[in-house]
């Protein structure tokens, strides 16, 4: 910073630059001396004078010249050049253009010269309180967090300090022109433009509240003045304004509103008490309406103004305990201005100040009285509604312990009523089944007299003897049909052949109907097969060809058809894959005036004693019990059609595997085989059968004394052949007992009947090859099988002890 008492005195005639230095001194300046122009500069640049008393004539530099270097480097020394030899006024121009303050002609009275020093540092130092008033005001105005703007007399601003550009991200060019105005929110543009630009015109200040977009598109709130600035005369020479961005507190003002306007409104009396003494700083309205204190009376008041003397807690505890820091909860009773005491809920807390201070204690009071009454007449209602409900349950209980009874009854008696329908039909078909059984004992009785009398012709003993397995092949079919039929298992839904079915169904109606009825079966081979259980379905088709049959009495030329086709819909049926399986004679039909009631259970048209009227009930609802449904179409004197909608079952049961033929035993092998019946012709014959092929049998005709011979044997037999039925203990039983003495001990199970109670009593056979074989049975194949089942226990080369169990 240059002396501001220093001046430099440049002359290169050492007596006139002695003159000036003592003149100077004299009048209190410090004064350096440089004879030349390059002196001149080196020590302005060293010790920054306030003044360079400058002479233009100097043997190296020209004076002109050393006052442009030395205004180059600093506009704050003053130059005052002198000269004895320069008089032309156009050498004072040039000098002054250089950056020379003043000059001044030699000679020069000291007087002059002092006062003309004196005038030029002035100048200075006013000049350089000016310079750093402006960079004080600069600095401020470029580092303040607001915005400044500086404008002209007539508005046009001329000054965006940075924190504008920094906060709007306009540009310079963007901000020109009144273009500072898009950054105001469109809702107050026009208004403040017709604000500010009044202002500029009428000459007065002016504040505005508005909005501003920043640079990320987000709108703040700032509080905007624009003032001119006047001379001495009142006139306004230029407008400085400001913008304060006031968002938080705008934001605070709202919240506060906000927040006087909830506290207001509520339904709750807000009560605030002062941390000092614990006087009462806010009463709301609720408050006046709860306790019938206004707003006046309350504030001021003791902390303790509302507690009644027999309150639960003490005077004023609430407030202490809030003050403490602990949040209050509690439900409790508070004195209204009348002398009413109240049920309220208190929730109280200190209130803290930003900095941490403790103002005093908030207190949200709610009116629980209503509550109090709705809670005592709901207590009194649960206990009434316990009361009913404990003697509904009991009732419900014994109503539910009745509908059990009844549910089991009316099961029992549906599974006697199917059962009937079963022998009901089975009555029907007794005719024709006796029918097919004498004819097959005709066959066999005629045979075997024949083989008795042929004895010694080979050949006719052969044929007959094919005759005789031939028809008691066809009567074990006739049996197998009628078993199935008529067997007691609980209803169970497989996979069902329809072609198949209809066709078994021919074959054994065919007897009952008589040669007089031509039965036709219309069903394709690929039909799919359906989810039906089998027997009730064949119960139901059963009775309805006796009903079909019954009708065709007296009709010339009898007909009755039992068609299946495939269909995706029925009457009362969601779309899917159904079959249907319809029944058609040419009868004498259905008399529309009874048509509907067919299907009422015990309705019937049969003489009395010839029909139950269960027929048809029981098999609509067979139907609708397995997912399907039932019509009947009938016209008199032409026929009646019945149909079956039956479900198809979707995943049909895999085609079993064929099983690979057993390996043959080696011949010379001799098998042991322990064989049980308690026929003993039955016995005689298996057991002929098995040593005709060479093996050892030892027999027994019931499981105890099975259990005796297997005890005295040294070591298992190959194989055990049992009956399932047999006095005492069945074949089952025996070889579970037979396989705890020798563990996986091979056994067929021969049976002549396979009912529930059956399946039931086989059971867990314990581990080992097992085979069940179904009576009749051909010798030759019982003999096969007991040499298959023990072919197949072998093992392999590579295998030695593996096992291997026969299906059943």
């Amino acid at each position: 910073m240059p002396d501001h008492r220093l001046i430099l005195n440049v002359d290169d005639q050492e007596p006139i630059r002695y003159a000036k230095r003592r003149i100077l001194e004299q009048a209190g300046y410090r004064v350096i001396d440089a004879a030349t122009g390059t002196e001149a500069l080196r020590l302005a640049a060293e010790r920054r004078p306030a003044l360079v008393l400058l002479d233009v004539r100097l043997p190296d530099i020209d004076g002109i010249e050393v006052c442009r270097r030395l205004k180059r480097d600093s506009q704050a020394m003053m130059v005052l050049q002198i000269s004895a030899t320069v008089k032309a006024s156009s050498a004072r121009v040039r000098s002054l253009q250089s950056g020379a303050d003043s000059f001044l002609n030699e000679p020069v009275e000291p007087e002059e010269l002092v006062a003309a020093v004196g005038a030029l540092l002035r100048i200075r130092a006013a000049e350089q309180a000016v310079r750093e008033s402006e960079l004080r005001f600069r600095t401020l105005v470029e580092a303040t967090p607001q915005v400044v703007w500086i404008g002209t007399a007539t508005g046009e601003i001329t000054y965006w300090n940075p924190y504008w550009y920094e906060f709007s991200g306009f540009t310079e060019a963007q901000t020109r022109d009144g273009g500072w105005l898009e950054a105001v929110h469109p809702d107050q543009r026009a208004q403040v433009r017709e604000l500010h630009g009044r202002a500029i015109a009428e000459g007065h200040a002016y504040a505005v509240e508005m909005q501003l977009r920043n640079a990320a598109g987000a709108w703040s709130w700032f509080t905007a003045r624009g003032n001119p600035v006047r001379n001495e005369a009142g006139h306004v020479l230029q407008w400085v304004g400001s913008a304060l961005e006031v968002d938080a507190l705008k934001r605070a003002e709202l919240e506060s509103a906000l927040l006087a306007a909830i506290i207001s409104s509520t339904s709750d009396a807000v009560v605030s008490f002062a941390a000092e003494d614990g006087r009462i700083l806010s009463w709301n309205r609720a408050a006046e309406r709860l306790f019938g204190y206004t707003t006046t009376e309350a504030l001021g008041g003791p902390v303790g103004l509302l507690v009644p003397p027999e309150g639960p807690e003490g005077h004023g505890e609430v407030f202490r305990r809030a003050m403490a820091g602990a949040p209050v909860n509690l439900e409790t009773i508070r004195r209204a201005k009348d002398g009413e005491r109240i049920d309220v809920a208190i929730a109280a807390a200190r209130m803290l100040a930003p900095d941490g201070r403790v103002l005093g204690v908030s207190a949200i009071l709610r009116d629980i009285r209503d509550r109090r009454r709705a809670e005592a007449a709901l207590r009194e209602a649960n206990e009434m509604l316990e009361a009913k409900v404990a003697a509904r349950t009991r009732a419900l209980t014994e109503a539910y312990e009745r509908l059990r009874r009844e549910v089991v009854e009316r099961e029992r008696a549906e599974a006697a009523l199917r059962q009937a329908q079963k022998l009901e039909a089975l009555g029907q078909l007794a005719g024709g089944i006796a029918h097919d059984i004498n004819n097959t004992l005709q066959a066999v009785l005629g045979g075997a007299r024949l083989i008795t009398r042929r004895a010694g012709d080979a050949a006719a003993v052969e044929r007959l003897a094919h005759l005789i397995v031939e028809a008691t092949e066809r009567g074990a079919s006739v049996v197998r049909r009628l078993l199935a039929f008529a067997r007691r298992d609980a209803l169970r839904a497989e996979p069902v052949d329809p072609a198949l079915l209809l066709g078994e169904l021919a074959e054994m109606l065919a007897p009952t109907l008589g040669g007089r009825i031509g039965v036709e079966v219309r069903a394709a081979a690929d039909l799919p097969l359906i989810l039906v259980d089998r027997a009730q379905l064949g119960t139901v088709l059963v009775n309805l060809a006796i009903n079909a049959r019954d009708a065709l009495t007296g009709i010339e030329h009898p007909r009755l058809c039992l068609e299946a086709v495939g269909d995706t819909a029925g009457p009362g049926l969601a779309p899917g894959q159904y079959l249907r399986i319809i029944i058609i004679d040419n009868g004498a039909g259905i008399p529309p005036d009874i048509l509907g009631r067919v299907t009422e259970p015990f309705f019937t048209t049969k003489p009395h004693g010839e029909g139950t009227g269960l027929g048809l009930p029981m098999a609509k609802g067979f139907a609708e019990q397995s997912g399907g449904a039932l019509a009947i179409d009938s016209t008199p004197g032409v026929g009646t059609r019945v149909t079956l909608w039956l479900p198809v079952a979707l995943l049909a049961a895999a085609e079993a595997p064929v099983p690979a033929p057993a390996p043959a035993l080696p011949a010379a092998t001799r098998v042991h085989v322990v064989l049980v019946d308690d026929d003993a012709l039955v016995r005689g014959m298996l057991a002929a059968s098995l040593r005709g092929y060479g093996q050892e049998v030892e027999e027994a005709a019931d499981a105890a004394a099975a259990l005796t011979l297997l005890a005295a044997l040294p070591m298992p037999p190959d194989v055990l052949v049992t009956d399932l039925s047999m006095p005492g203990r069945n074949g089952a039983d025996l070889i579970r007992e037979a396989r705890r003495r020798f563990p996986g001990l091979p056994a067929i199970l021969m049976t002549g009947y396979i009912g529930g109670g059956a399946v039931e009593a086989i059971g867990e056979l314990g581990p080992g090859p097992f085979a069940l074989l179904h009576k009749p049975v051909d010798p030759d194949r019982f003999a096969d099988r007991v040499m298959s089942l023990l072919a197949a226990t072998e093992p392999p080369p590579d295998q030695a002890g593996a096992s291997i169990t026969m299906p059943s």
